[in-house]
């Protein structure tokens, strides 16, 4: 639905991936746009999170990172 939204309403086509370590350090959506990356962490609640791995800051830096739950997911999909 996010995709479907930003190239039919905001024309915007980022790069999206998703980034996992041989030690199982993940990152559930990364989507990279101009050099700029957003990073997006998939959960069910917030007591379970925990910060972008280090070993990806400092290969990539990051513009943006948000936590998504059932609370904001729609805002997600449609911005």
């Amino acid at each position: 639905e996010r995709i479907k939204y930003t190239q039919n309403n905001n024309y915007v086509f980022p790069n999206r991936y998703f980034w996992r370590t041989y030690e199982q350090k993940e990152i559930d959506l990364v989507e990279e746009n101009d050099g700029l990356f957003s990073v997006y962490e998939f959960k069910w609640s917030l007591k379970k999170t925990k910060p972008v791995p280090l070993d990806f800051k400092i290969a990539y830096g990051v513009n943006n990172m948000e936590y998504i739950t059932p609370e904001n997911f729609m805002d997600f999909v449609s911005k």
